[in-house]
């Protein structure tokens, strides 16, 4: 009886994952070009307004950082092994505790600045927004974690068209507002953040209305949270903070070392880069609630299945983007500006933390679903100091690129942590080995480019054509219909 319901419980996800990756790879690949065109218009108008645009998504973190206890991975881990009549419940005191530890966090540092404590002005310089505009900042920093939560909960429940659509739409609304306000006369933080707030209130409409009678209820006083739910929590609340510290270390020198120009420029080249990774990132977020289903019911083979096939599509779409970044890559940073243009070795390191972090994010999403919260915390604490100790040792020879030297290096540690994790708890997954001959392919296309736009051609199609075959059962799956679940 047993074995006839998880075969059941794997079948659904199966179904609901087929039919959400559709929507997720076709949203994407239509919301991409807007993506890249923020910060293209962005970067046009000054490398400082970009910079501007990177400290938003700096605080973005920030914000679900500290205000989401445990992180969106909380609520992948705990939702699907929830009863579908508590799953309200769990969310909406979900959100009214979020709410009272983000505000709670706000006015803990208005305190210290008010008795001249802490002061991020005299930190930061004229890269901190002005004192004036910080109850917009709080105004957006309510409506973001609202937004951040719902849409979670979504991935959680496998509505995972809603949940790529509600991703989406925010960068949708958020251009629109940014070409209107900036015709309108409105300029610097004013027109990143009053842009972003409209956006977060159109998305979080969208959402609510999808599922206001299965998120939201206001009498929460007879409801507790699962078993263990604090205990975890608390942990992955500090791994979080030390995730965020990771992936937003070098933004965060670069404010201390340099100021907005720079980071525009640093931030400017990543989201270049990281066009390659857009739509496997989105992805990669709406399956791990699968695998999420599937760790519950302990279903190791589909999981190991899923593994190699989210890790083997992936791949496939990332390696194509990156040439094609790579090929073009003097015409893509001269639209940027001439100032961006003096940087194409800092996008070829760009690219190559892409391929690898792809490992590392999904192999530590795994161990958080699994409930292994200790080497999550383990393996951000070892990427923290291999960062930090890297670059110190290379900012100052490097400069930007030794920054990103320094984050390749971190993650190469995480990997290879990660993996040794899993292989800890039974989950013995495979790296392949055509991760290093596309890294190497592209590295080949990089520097074909110093000889002649022929010979770059030449490699960059020998390239592709190497990658295709190398991944030929991939593109037949995606070609039928995208058909990557039997």
């Amino acid at each position: 009886m047993n074995i006839n319901k998880d075969s059941d419980l794997i079948a659904d996800i199966n179904n609901k994952t087929k039919k959400g990756f559709k929507w997720i790879l076709i949203i994407n690949i239509i919301a991409a070009p807007v993506q890249f065109l923020i910060s293209l218009m962005l970067g046009r108008i000054s490398p400082e307004l970009l910079g501007k645009y990177g400290f938003l998504e700096i605080l973005l973190n920030l914000v679900i950082t500290v205000g989401m206890f445990g992180g969106p991975n909380l609520m992948i881990r705990y939702i699907p092994s929830i009863s579908q009549d508590k799953i309200a419940l769990f969310i909406s005191k979900y959100i009214k505790y979020s709410f009272l530890l983000l505000i709670g966090i706000f006015l803990f540092f208005i305190l210290l600045s008010q008795f001249s404590i802490f002061d991020l002005e005299f930190l930061l310089g004229k890269s901190t927004p002005p004192l004036y505009f910080i109850k917009w900042i709080i105004l957006w920093s309510v409506l973001y974690l609202l937004y951040y939560i719902l849409n979670s909960s979504q991935s959680a429940l496998l509505r995972l068209k809603d949940f790529a659509i509600a991703s989406k739409m925010y960068f949708f609304i958020l251009f629109i507002m940014l070409v209107i306000f900036y015709f309108f006369g409105v300029r610097s933080w004013e027109l990143i953040f009053f842009s972003s707030i409209v956006a977060i209130i159109f998305s979080i409409t969208f959402i609510l209305k999808k599922n206001s009678k299965d998120f939201i209820v206001f009498n929460t006083k007879g409801y507790n949270f699962p078993k263990g739910f604090w205990r975890y929590s608390f942990l992955m609340y500090i791994s979080t903070f030390l995730t965020f510290l990771y992936e937003k270390l070098d933004q965060i020198i670069i404010l201390f070392v340099y100021d907005l120009k720079y980071l525009g420029i640093y931030f400017g080249i990543m989201k270049i880069a990281f066009v390659s990774k857009m739509i496997p990132q989105i992805i990669n977020r709406g399956l791990i609630s699968s695998l999420s289903s599937l760790i519950h019911i302990n279903a190791v083979d589909q999981i190991k299945v899923y593994y190699r096939k989210i890790i083997n599509a992936n791949y496939l779409i990332c390696a194509l983007i990156s040439i094609v970044i790579i090929l073009f890559s003097d015409l893509i940073l001269n639209l940027f500006g001439s100032t961006f243009s003096e940087y194409r070795f800092l996008l070829l390191l760009f690219i190559i933390t892409a391929f690898i972090d792809f490992y590392d994010t999904l192999n530590v999403n795994i161990l958080i679903v699994k409930g292994e919260d200790k080497k999550v915390l383990t393996n951000t604490i070892l990427k923290n100091i291999t960062f930090l100790i890297s670059a110190f040792l290379l900012l100052p020879l490097y400069d930007l690129e030794g920054l990103v030297i320094a984050r390749i290096i971190s993650l190469v540690f995480g990997v290879i942590y990660t993996k040794y994790a899993l292989n800890t708890v039974k989950y013995h997954f495979v790296l392949p080995i055509k991760t290093i001959i596309i890294i190497a392919l592209i590295i080949l296309v990089y520097y074909a480019g110093t000889i002649n736009f022929v010979v770059e051609g030449l490699t960059g199609i020998i390239a592709i054509t190497t990658i295709l075959v190398f991944n030929k059962v991939e593109l037949l799956n995606i070609l039928k219909k995208f058909k990557i679940w039997k």
